[in-house]
Order: C-alpha cells, then sequence, then structure tokens
C-alpha cells in the first residue's frame, strides 16, 4: 500500500490523491488516505468522497508502519518525511515516480506531471458520486444553454484574510480578469459573445469590484457544493482560473478539445518560488 497524507482543500486533496493514485498504478498496489490532519482543523475536512475514487481511509497503525519502513526511529522518517515537503511542496521530480510500494507521501505534487500518465483513469475517478443538487442543476442548465460558456474563478477568502497564507499567495488584481475576458474572447472568435460564469468564495466582493464588458452570471452561493462548483467550471467551453488549486482542477477536467485556459502570470506572492510545473504547458499565463 501507498499512503498519502491529505492537506488543504478539496484541489490540493485532488493533487495529493492523482499522484498518490498514479504510483499505485506503477507498483500494482492500493492507495490509502491519511485524513488524521483534519481532525483539529476547523475550516477543511476530507472531501474526496464527492467523487468515485479508488482509495480507502486508514487507521492510524497502518500510518505508524507506513512511518517505520523509511527509519529504524520514527523521527528518522519524520526527518525524511521533512525533506520530501520541502523539496517537493509545490512541483514535480523525478525522484519521486521511484518511492516504492509502502511509501508514505506528505506534500502538494501541484503538476499534471505527477499523474499526466493516468489522465483518462483521474477523468473516471473524479466524475462526481452523487447527482447534482437542484441549485447546482439549475446553473448547469444554463451552461449547456450557452454557446460559448466561459468559468471564471476569483480567490479571496484565506488569501487576504490570513497571514500565514498572504506569505505565500496574493489575490490577483480585478485588471487581470478583464484581460483575461478579452484575451478568451477574441481567441474563441464566437459570435453571438460568450457568457461569463463567476465563480468565487467571495462573490460579494466579486460583484463589487470586477467588472466585465461581457454577459456575466455569478454563481456561488450558500446552496451549490464545492465540487459541485468545480463540476460546473469544468462544463464550460474555456476558463480563466485564478492561482488556485481548486480553479485548475475546475479547468483541467474540461476534457473538450480546442479548450482556451488562462491562468495568471505568477502563482506565488513571492517571485522565487518555481512555478514551470504548475501551469500546463499548453495554458495561457497573463
Amino acid at each position: 500500500m501507498i499512503i498519502v497524507k491529505l492537506n488543504g482543500g478539496l484541489g490540493n486533496q485532488m493533487f495529493q490523491y492523482a499522484f498518490g493514485r498514479r504510483l499505485t498504478i506503477d507498483r500494482k498496489t492500493e492507495l490509502g488516505l491519511d485524513v488524521s490532519g483534519y481532525k483539529d482543523d476547523p475550516k477543511r475536512h476530507y472531501s474526496l468522497d464527492a467523487f468515485s475514487i479508488r482509495a480507502r481511509l486508514v487507521t492510524d497503525e497502518e500510518v505508524a508502519n507506513a512511518h517505520f519502513r523509511y527509519g529504524f526511529f520514527s523521527k528518522t522518517a519524520d526527518l525524511w518525511r521533512k525533506k520530501i515537503r520541502q523539496q517537493f511542496y509545490e512541483g514535480f521530480d523525478e525522484k519521486l515516480l521511484s518511492l516504492s510500494d509502502g511509501a508514505y507521501l506528505d506534500g502538494f505534487f501541484q503538476s499534471e506531471k505527477c499523474f499526466k500518465s493516468i489522465e483518462g483513469l483521474l477523468h473516471q475517478e473524479f466524475a462526481l458520486a452523487r447527482p447534482l443538487k437542484n441549485a447546482a442543476n439549475a446553473v448547469q442548465l444554463k451552461i449547456m444553454a450557452t454557446r460559448c460558456p466561459i468559468s471564471v474563478h476569483i480567490r479571496r477568502g484565506d488569501y487576504v484574510s490570513e497571514p500565514r497564507f498572504k506569505k505565500y499567495y496574493a489575490a490577483i488584481d480585478p485588471d487581470y480578469y478583464q484581460r483575461a475576458s478579452e484575451y478568451v474572447v477574441k481567441s474563441s472568435g464566437y459570435d453571438p459573445l460568450p457568457k461569463l460564469f463567476v465563480f468565487s468564495d467571495d462573490i460579494k466582493w466579486a460583484k463589487g469590484n470586477i467588472r466585465f464588458s461581457f454577459p456575466t452570471e455569478f454563481v456561488s452561493n450558500g446552496e451549490i457544493e464545492d465540487y459541485e462548483e468545480m463540476f460546473l467550471m469544468s462544463t464550460c467551453h474555456h476558463h480563466i482560473i485564478a492561482n488556485s488549486s481548486f480553479s485548475w482542477w475546475g479547468a483541467w477536467l474540461d476534457n473538450k478539445p480546442g479548450k482556451i485556459v488562462v491562468a495568471p502570470r505568477f502563482w506565488f506572492a513571492s517571485r522565487k518560488k518555481d512555478e514551470d510545473d504548475i501551469i500546463p504547458a499548453e495554458w495561457i499565463r497573463l
């Protein structure tokens, strides 16, 4: 068994699952999910049960055994895990692919290079495990009735409210969304004009601070679940994402040919971090 420790929200959990799943396919073994980190987290919770994944939650004993495989002492294992987290926190390194059965993964692995080889399988396993609720279904019908629907994701939340996040991430300037929408509309070549479907964890702020030149519907509300929003994003034809793993997956799960995805030029607040592995080569950075 390969065990992956889940951290963060839905998008980050999907990155962690995807890489762990890729390794289990390569090693012909099963995937275990360590969700112990959510026991004392009032803001985050295990979210992958919204999808048709192939993994099981592991016990504390199984986690302890996985730690032990990496050294004679648990302290050695902890030092090894910290090194992996620091070195491979966001992106990809081929050394990770040499990990053997019994590995315990603790990181974020934010790159499709970690799981590109099982792309088709992940599209199946990230299919919704239950039907959309009424509010989300109503939005899906609107998206389906639109000739060229474009998803727009605006991430704020802890990026602007929590110092520990502000250190690493910066909320994207409203000008980005105007430029990105104009780029997508021009590049898509659709007539009549496309329609923007806006998703945000602060939809009130989005309505009051961002002006679009095209027909727009602000989607997010308390009645639509986060996994439903991600699914709705994926049903659009083109995508304008934030520096957010949530909208990254909303765009990536769209497998329609000819899609246009626009991402921020800078993913992190610090320009010193290597961002090359996060954004797929065919996506546009503005």
